[in-house]
């Protein structure tokens, strides 16, 4: 009785406090789970034998538990009972810790241990199984056990309290027996070691858990390669937390492509699964896949800033900067003293080659959050085309290191310092489409463009892209293609006076008729002209004020 009044005291304590049927409740208040209990709180395969999930749960477990509990107590006694109680609970709460990942509790496995105890004794008496079967009463709770046994995988019953409480009641009431008394050690040794088994992952058994701990820790430390390597052996149907783990990392690694199939075991938070959808299609160059993916949740969270941060990077990189901006204003305007929100409007801005207003944004942003934004100051420095300063920030901040060589390439290519740009630009993965795209813009200013084209054969068709196929194309005289790429790239940003501007520009270079631009014209479509190439090829198209 004082067992059955403890879990009603703790019921009625914790549904004081919540809900016994909230999973934040029942951990609160003493549930086993087995990333706790590893974590060093051993003390739940304890106190969830007291806890229980909602009021059915509690009063099945009281009323069914004393049909059993009272006889069995009278039969050998209150010490015995009370130890083969606890240690039957203690060794159901170890095998549901090692058997599955699961939120558990109740004292299911204390009760399946007195069942257990209670079928040794009617066994005793009655001489052998035969003789029990043929009782009624004992046939029905045999068959009402096997039942419970079978059908609790199909319910969701925690089966691995049940059958390990049930054998651990069975063996110490067996071994309490004069007869048998000799093996009670090896009974209690038994169980011991169960409970120590279960205090920690099981190699072998438990390597899904251990590679989410590791990719984890290296996921906390930006260490991709390591949890690419944690998360190599996941099984048909992971974890969700493990499949997010390694599509960040593929991410990250410019394996993308490898990335995107994973995408069908994600789950978890609606709008957090359509982040990294949206992400994984944005890194595919697929932008219309990716916004498709970001709209219903949009749709359900319209001002959730993660979403609309995602849909302005696929707007830029489709061009749409007028759309982009639009958004980049609006998650300023809900939150003005917002350092990220100022930071998607600088990149909004440095679009439109805005640069001051960029910078100025930019600044406060990094005055408010040390650090954060340091990658995106060396691509603003560098769009600026201030390649030294953009050298001399590389070398003062800290940098994830694929991060790094990223940008290190990226300001060495586009100052056209092509000996410097080797080194980080071979450290850049096969995989990444970025580093692609530099490598081909590298051989294409050095008037490789063959060698471009092989490196991009297999890259999505980004803005980068199609500007390095412009530039080849103006290399190699096939003005009415480059026009007709540069009008699909730009001609939705373009006004119709900037877009005659850089017709003329085009035709100066193939006919080198000067007088079609002078003085302020002839300065505007060069400052077009620098805009819409990047910086390796803006000499393409030869200056109209040589």
């Amino acid at each position: 009785m004082v067992f059955f009044a403890a879990c009603v005291v703790l019921f009625a304590v914790a549904e004081a406090n919540g809900s016994t049927q909230n999973t934040v409740t029942l951990v609160r208040f003493g549930a086993t789970w087995r990333g706790l209990v590893w974590k060093g709180e051993y003390w739940r395969l304890f106190t969830s034998m007291f806890l229980h999930i909602g009021a059915l749960h509690l009063v099945w477990n009281l009323a069914m538990g004393f049909t059993w509990t009272a006889p069995f107590e009278r039969l050998v006694g209150p010490y015995r009972f009370a130890f083969i109680y606890l240690a039957s609970g203690l060794a159901g709460s170890a095998a549901s810790v090692i058997g599955h990942d699961a939120v558990s509790a109740g004292a299911s496995g204390a009760l399946f241990g007195i069942i257990g105890g209670s079928i040794v004794v009617h066994h005793r008496v009655l001489g052998s199984w035969a003789a029990l079967w043929a009782r009624p009463e004992q046939r029905r709770n045999l068959l009402m056990i096997a039942v419970w046994l079978a059908i609790g995988p199909v319910m969701g019953f925690d089966s691995f309290a049940h059958g390990a409480g049930m054998l651990a009641g069975a063996a110490l009431t067996w071994t309490m027996a004069p007869l048998h008394r000799g093996n009670l050690g090896a009974t209690i040794a038994a169980i011991a070691l169960l409970i120590w088994v279960s205090l920690r992952p099981i190699p072998g058994f438990h390597d899904e858990w251990i590679g989410q701990e590791k990719a984890s820790a290296a996921f906390e430390q930006n260490d991709w390669k390591a949890v690419i390597a944690a998360t190599e052996l996941m099984d048909a149907n992971p974890r969700p937390e493990l499949v997010w783990f390694r599509i960040e990392a593929l991410i990250a690694t410019g394996r993308v492509a490898e990335a995107e199939p994973l995408l069908v075991k994600l789950n978890g938070q609606p709008v957090a699964v359509a982040a990294i959808r949206a992400r994984v299609k944005y890194a595919l160059a697929k932008y219309d896949a990716a916004l498709q993916a970001l709209e219903p949740s949009l749709k359900e969270s319209p001002d959730n800033f993660e979403l609309l941060k995602m849909k302005l990077r696929i707007l830029l990189a489709q061009g749409r900067t007028a759309e982009a901006d639009q958004i980049a204003r609006q998650m300023l305007q809900a939150t003005p003293t917002s350092a990220p929100a100022m930071a998607e409007r600088a990149r909004t801005l440095a679009a439109t080659y805005e640069f001051d207003q960029a910078d100025q944004l930019l600044a406060d942003a990094s005055a408010r959050k040390p650090g954060e934004f340091d990658a995106q100051r060396v691509e603003l420095l560098a769009m600026r085309g201030e390649y030294d300063a953009a050298r001399e920030l590389l070398r003062s901040v800290s940098l994830e290191p694929s991060m790094g060589a990223l940008l290190r390439c990226y300001v060495e290519v586009s100052d056209g310092q092509f000996d410097a740009a080797k080194e980080p630009c071979g450290r850049l993965s096969e995989n990444d489409p970025n580093g692609r795209e530099l490598r081909a813009a590298m051989a294409a200013a050095q008037n490789d463009c063959a060698g471009a084209r092989t490196i991009l054969s297999n890259v999505p068709q980004t803005r980068l892209v199609m500007q390095i196929e412009v530039s080849c194309l103006i290399k190699e005289q096939q003005w009415e293609k480059a026009q007709a790429l540069l009008d699909t790239l730009f001609e939705p940003d373009l006004n119709e006076a900037e877009t005659q501007l850089l017709e003329r520009a085009l035709a100066f270079s193939r006919d080198g008729e000067r007088p079609m631009l002078q003085g302020h014209q002839a300065e505007a479509a060069r400052s077009l002209v620098w805009q819409l190439l990047p910086a390796p090829f803006r000499e393409a198209v030869r200056s109209p004020t040589e």
